[in-house]
């Protein structure tokens, strides 16, 4: 069976619209083939628009065996056609098709919608625990590469909606389970559980919300809003010191809510005008949740903290990981604590630090040496930008040769990467901020 390059975009836009899974897709496709040469442009389109990896490694192939085949009537010349017998047309530059904004109806809608939900998300949890586990790194000298110092492992206990923490072990050691967590010196993280989404949305707090693009976050198609609190609305408490000072700045960010339910699966937080005198110069967190299991049911949880802040002489990070979700009860807890020292050694994230720069010599010098695309794609799983990945950026990267894998993994970096400051060279004076 046969099927014309437009039969295929209409084919895979209502295959995302019906959100068929990615295997049916491919059984489908396989069933045909292409009447006409399916350009780098179209392939492109219909990747960013809805195709899993299984359907992405399909279409490439349909590409590829419609390599001699005409182009789709117009394709070359903007609907003009072609004199027989004359050169095809230098190929053109491949850019994903954006998506339309929401009218502005739909995205005040959704807005009502996520502050709905996340106004509601803590009553709506089960007394559970689980295992935290922090990572705790520094970098002494504002290189952009950061070393660790130690680790923490805590059973976060929540409870009639409340939290509370015990320390399970100190860098591996389980000896040091006595101590405090004042105790332990440098930052803490905590509250991810609602109040962070909470005191975004909660109307005292007048956070101002505009539209921003849309984005893919996990596989999940996102609807992505930057957001702005005011000083005076603020309830963002940075603390030095456990309580020797405290400041609570205006701030902004970024949240991520699903397109297909009015839940934020993702929030950052930028902190703004921190005033020469206080220790700290600049904070920063973010927050990823994704659903998880417990006593047979899901729940949209915490799975992903990273908390920044700068003094004047380094940058310390936390990075934080919540696993082992289970129901509150006692047998959890005793056989909890057993299985979380065993785990607690276990870095929350082994990641490459990789500066924009870096990336791109990366996927130069492997193209250069012809390395495979799946190759590519697994080294790049492995790192994480320390500064931002610009659209441009991204396109240069793309347009250099790289494979359908690594650009997905590309995507994702550079969705990684927003809350992040621009590559020096690339800020550009007076610019202002996310």
């Amino acid at each position: 069976m046969t099927m014309t390059v437009a039969q295929l975009q209409q084919f895979i836009h209502t295959s995302a619209k019906n959100k068929y899974p990615d295997k049916q897709v491919v059984v489908y496709l396989k069933k045909y083939k292409l009447t006409e040469q399916l350009t780098d442009r179209d392939l492109m389109a219909m990747v960013t628009e809805a195709a899993g990896p299984l359907t992405a490694d399909a279409l490439k192939l349909m590409q590829h065996d419609s390599r001699n085949l005409p182009l789709p009537a117009g394709a070359a010349t903007d609907g003009v056609a072609m004199p027989a017998g004359a050169a095809k047309p230098a190929q053109q530059e491949v850019k994903p098709v954006p998506r339309p904004a929401p009218p502005l109806k739909d995205q005040e809608r959704i807005i009502e919608e996520a502050r709905e939900v996340a106004l509601s998300y803590t009553k709506k949890l089960p007394d559970f625990i689980c295992l935290q586990s922090t990572r705790r790194l520094v970098d002494r000298n504002g290189s952009g590469y950061f070393q660790q110092y130690g680790t923490l492992a805590e059973r976060l206990s929540y409870f009639d909606q409340k939290e509370e923490y015990k320390i399970i072990s100190v860098n591996g050691d389980p000896a040091a389970a006595q101590k405090s967590r004042e105790s332990l010196g440098g930052a803490i993280s905590s509250g991810e559980f609602g109040s962070m989404l909470r005191e975004i949305f909660e109307p005292e707090t007048e956070a101002e919300f505009h539209f921003e693009r849309w984005g893919n976050w996990h596989g999940h198609i996102c609807y992505v809003y930057n957001y702005h609190v005011a000083k005076s609305n603020s309830r963002w408490t940075i603390d030095w010191e456990h309580g020797a000072q405290t400041y609570r700045p205006a701030y902004s960010g970024l949240i991520y809510i699903e397109r297909d339910a009015p839940v934020v699966i993702k929030v950052t937080l930028v902190s703004e005008g921190i005033p020469s005198s206080f220790p700290i110069q600049e904070a920063q967190s973010s927050l990823e949740y994704e659903y998880q299991e417990i006593s047979g049911q899901q729940f949209l949880l915490p799975v992903r903290s990273e908390m920044t802040m700068r003094d004047s002489k380094a940058i310390s990070k936390n990075e934080v990981e919540f696993r082992n979700y289970r129901k509150y009860s006692a047998d959890a807890v005793i056989k909890f604590d057993t299985d979380a020292v065993a785990a607690s050694s276990a870095p929350a994230d082994g990641r490459t630090p990789m500066s924009v720069a870096q990336l791109k010599q990366f996927i130069h010098s492997s193209i250069e040496k012809k390395a495979s695309d799946k190759q590519m794609a697994q080294h790049l799983q492995q790192c994480k930008l320390t500064d931002r990945l610009s659209d441009p950026d991204l396109m240069e990267l793309i347009n250099d040769g790289a494979g359908l894998e690594t650009i997905e993994a590309l995507k994702q970096m550079q969705e990684q990467s927003m809350s992040l400051p621009l590559p020096a060279q690339a800020a550009k004076p007076g610019a202002s901020k996310r």
